[in-house]
């Protein structure tokens, strides 16, 4: 075994066994390749990554392979879950050397730990148009060796594009135009695929940001547009094979432009932000079908996610018996077998997809592009309840896929807040219960002295020092259960966290806050990040979370900090209005002065407003009767029912 035996994270230890010399990141790595003189091979991925996998079979458990790697090099393993960080920082050097970044994630240093080449996955024999890993390891060993002075160099020079991508200006000016609604819509466009939902051609992700910002400038502008094509993109992806229709839950994206194959791997962030913009899809719609989604896929991870301590884990492998998908595909023969005389009543409402023109006798379930309302669509998937429970029951004796064990503080806060978004669309009480509930735990499992957050918790221990978007999605989860009870307690505890972040995360050349604490001292290179990845910027939280301080504390600091972070990246944004839609959610919302309720009673308004989509409202908990809305600079007389609600908003679009 290698030094990784001593590690907890699941990827990790995936890897304990290896003949490489494996080495986690730490402080001793890169004194280790000072002493001998070696480059440093960072190898990056996680637990349930298919080709991570692959890599790993065909080459780090390969004697001779291995050899290669302990003769030239000092190898490092990173769970990129466990270190954000380390991955978000040698996936922006790989790129700006122009490879396209993906897991696993290779990439050599120089014993001082900048990096200087690298790449994804490579074949062990020459293949996909692809060098061997053997042969990238020689070329780098040799090159090393022979022509050193010129890496040094070449890795400074990239050391230093690095630093100045990986932060903005803190000057930023606070005298801001008007956003052009239209011009925003018409870029998205560019990218949204009109035949199938979603945004772009394949591979496809759920890019659920996209599609909560659609729904914003319908509330806006009342483009029908927007909101049809967030809806039917919604729709499409509940319908195709990205679904799992026994079980519930979403894969994390499709191979395909149809969502007909997805990449299986199930992770705890996608849900969290799918039920969002459920929820949102529902508040409009009172969609049953939505519903039935919805409440399928919280189920999944409450039954098969969750721990005993209550938390959740982060995610489910795309493979089984040492293959992508077996878990979930099908083929028709049996299904037929196995439905009998009601095989026809199963095929009026599913049909198949081929896995790939490899093995087209293996099938992906999906639903058909059928002619119903979601209201007969729902009922006749209820009726077919029984059949489905036979799937489940063949299905299960199957090899279940691994699950990663991590119980990762940022992940479980954005369920917390997806049950909290279910609430306000359902007025169901059971879902703010579930998110009260698991919230107590993050605080009692993973945090310190009010404050201090951990990375994860597995094995009951709390692992690593919380990053950035820990304490970001965290607030944000708290805020939202203010939101939700009007318990002060949680606006307070929401506080000390901003607190801590601004002393212990504090940027010397940015108004934005770096993703690593002062406390992470075994990684030289201090980042800050305002692009997104695959959820919010934890900046553009952070953003709204101070000015929902500014109205309940009125203290003018915090609107200050969000009028700069907001500012600070507001130019890049605009021109990018896909990949940065948090940021724009942020940017459209501050535009009409932010939109705050004042109600002396979270249930009555959680009522009235459970038909009624008002992004970014922030809710104050006053002693006064009705609903008193504060938007576009004005604070406008008591309201108490949706349809005096919906006059006040006549310049905007609460309903479809």
């Amino acid at each position: 075994m290698n030094k990784l035996q001593f590690e907890l994270s699941p990827y990790l230890n995936q890897h304990k066994s290896n003949p490489v010399n494996w080495y986690a990141w730490s402080d001793s790595v890169l004194k280790e390749a000072k002493r001998q003189n070696k480059p440093i091979l960072v190898s990056i991925g996680y637990s349930t990554c298919h080709w991570c996998h692959v890599m790993a079979h065909e080459s780090f458990e390969d004697e001779e392979t291995a050899r290669i790697m302990n003769d030239h090099f000092i190898n490092v393993k990173v769970d990129r879950e466990e270190r954000p960080d380390l991955d978000h920082y040698f996936m922006n050097a790989i790129q700006a050397m122009g490879i396209s970044g993906g897991w696993p994630l290779n990439c050599f240093l120089s014993s001082d730990g900048k990096p200087f080449f690298g790449g994804t996955y490579f074949p062990p024999e020459p293949k996909y148009g692809r060098p061997s890993w053997k042969q990238i390891l020689m070329a780098v060993h040799q090159a090393y060796q022979n022509k050193q002075s010129q890496i040094l160099d070449q890795a400074e020079q990239l050391y230093n594009h690095l630093n100045q991508i990986n932060s903005v200006s803190s000057q930023s000016s606070q005298k801001w135009s008007e956003i052009d609604y239209h011009e925003v819509f018409l870029k998205l466009k560019t990218s949204m695929d009109l035949e199938h939902g979603g945004f772009g051609n394949h591979p496809k992700f759920p890019n659920t940001q996209g599609i909560l910002l659609l729904f914003q400038l319908y509330f806006l502008t009342g483009n029908k547009e927007a909101i049809e094509h967030a809806l039917f993109s919604l729709r499409q992806m509940c319908l195709g094979g990205i679904y799992d229709h026994i079980d519930g839950g979403f894969c994390r994206y499709s191979v395909d432009g149809n969502w007909d194959v997805p990449h299986f791997e199930k992770m705890l962030y996608d849900h969290a932000q799918l039920i969002q913009a459920l929820s949102v899809a529902y508040t409009y719609t009172r969609s049953p079908f939505f519903k039935h989604i919805i409440t399928q896929s919280l189920r999944f991870f409450e039954i098969s996610m969750k721990d005993k301590c209550g938390l959740f884990y982060s995610a489910m492998d795309a493979d089984s018996d040492g293959e992508e998908g077996s878990y979930y595909v099908w083929n028709e023969e049996t299904i037929k077998q196995l439905l009998g005389n009601e095989f026809a009543r199963w095929n009026e409402i599913f049909t198949y997809s081929n896995l790939d023109f490899n093995h087209t006798d293996k099938k992906v379930l999906r639903i058909k592009n059928v002619n119903l309302d979601d209201v007969h669509l729902t009922d006749q998937m209820n009726s077919l309840d029984t059949l489905t429970s036979m799937l489940r029951d063949e299905r299960n004796k199957r090899s279940l896929p691994s699950i990663d064990g991590k119980m990762i503080v940022c992940w479980n806060a954005m369920i917390v807040s997806s049950y909290l978004s279910w609430y306000r669309a359902s007025a169901d009480e059971s879902n703010f219960h579930n998110a009260e509930a698991l919230m107590e735990n993050i605080l009692e499992l993973c945090s310190k002295n009010k404050t201090e957050l951990c990375r994860y918790r597995i094995n009951d221990q709390c692992i690593g020092i919380g990053f950035l978007e820990d304490y970001a999605y965290v607030i944000k989860a708290l805020l939202d259960l203010y939101h939700c009870s009007g318990k002060g307690k949680y606006i307070d505890a929401a506080r000390d966290f901003f607190e801590f972040v601004q002393t212990d995360f504090k940027s010397p050349d940015s108004v934005l806050f770096s993703i690593s604490s002062a406390r992470h001292t075994d990684f030289q290179f201090l980042q800050t990040d305002w692009a997104e990845s695959t959820y919010p910027n934890p900046n553009a939280i952070l953003s709204w979370a101070c000015k929902y301080f500014y109205e309940y504390y009125q203290d003018e600091r915090y609107l200050h900090l969000s009028a700069s972070l907001m500012s600070s990246v507001r130019e890049i944004a605009l021109n990018h209005p896909l990949s940065m839609s948090s940021w724009i959610q942020q940017l459209l919302d501050a535009e009409m002065s932010s939109i705050l309720v004042k109600s002396g009673s979270p249930l009555q308004r959680m009522e009235i407003l459970k038909d009624l989509y008002i992004p970014g409202l922030m809710a104050i908990d006053q002693n006064a009767p009705g609903l008193t809305f504060c938007f576009d600079r004005i604070c406008h007389q008591p309201v108490s029912t949706k349809e005096e609600i919906v006059s006040l908003f006549s310049k905007y679009h609460l309903v479809i």
